[in-house]
């Protein structure tokens, strides 16, 4: 199965205060969202994580959140807090903590096309045609993603502040588009 998260922030502290994320600490945020993650992604899935994984420029740091996360295929869409270096590891003898690093993907799933970025867009390539944009970065509540809905623009908000602090399936974002928008608001 394939899942796709945002804006974990792993190890800063101040997005709590910012979001105001329902946490007392850093360790209790980061240890909520690695369980709420390996409660619904299974070693085999494939976790797409659409940027700010963390916020430490450091490879051990990293490494650390990485690994306690029970999926084996993980990919990186760049955010603003992301950098670069995690792709200069392999160089170095040290393994890189994510399968691939992209600034913009796209996926097809189920005949639909999924555009993966961590800015929102205005418009995308499909959109026409159904394309679903999925994103993160503005840290939104799930009202967005119903009003979303409502005016019957898809676009999902895939971040943890959106969605229960846990990634979501392809097959959710697919399902929540086909909802009467009675079930959505009532």
């Amino acid at each position: 199965m394939i899942f796709l998260t945002s804006d974990p922030h792993f190890g800063h502290s101040n997005i709590i205060r910012y979001m105001d994320r329902p946490f007392e600490s850093v360790e209790e945020m980061d240890e909520t969202l690695i369980k709420n993650f390996n409660r619904v992604v299974g070693p085999y899935d494939t976790l797409y994580i659409l940027g700010d994984f963390t916020m430490h420029e450091n490879y051990e740091k990293t490494m650390t959140y990485r690994k306690q996360i029970n999926c084996r295929y993980i990919h990186l869409v760049c955010g603003n807090h992301d950098r670069r270096f995690y792709s200069g590891y392999p160089e170095a003898g040290k393994l890189p903590p994510f399968e691939t690093e992209k600034d913009y993907l796209e996926i097809y799933h189920k005949c639909t096309q999924f555009c993966l970025s961590h800015y929102p867009f205005l418009s995308w390539h499909g959109r026409e045609l159904g394309a679903i944009m999925c994103h993160g970065h503005i840290h939104a509540n799930k009202r967005t993603n119903e009003i979303n809905q409502w005016q019957r623009l898809r676009r999902f908000d895939v971040g943890v502040d959106a969605n229960d602090y846990t990634p979501v399936s392809l097959d959710y974002i697919l399902d929540f588009f086909e909802k009467p928008l009675e079930e959505i608001f009532s």
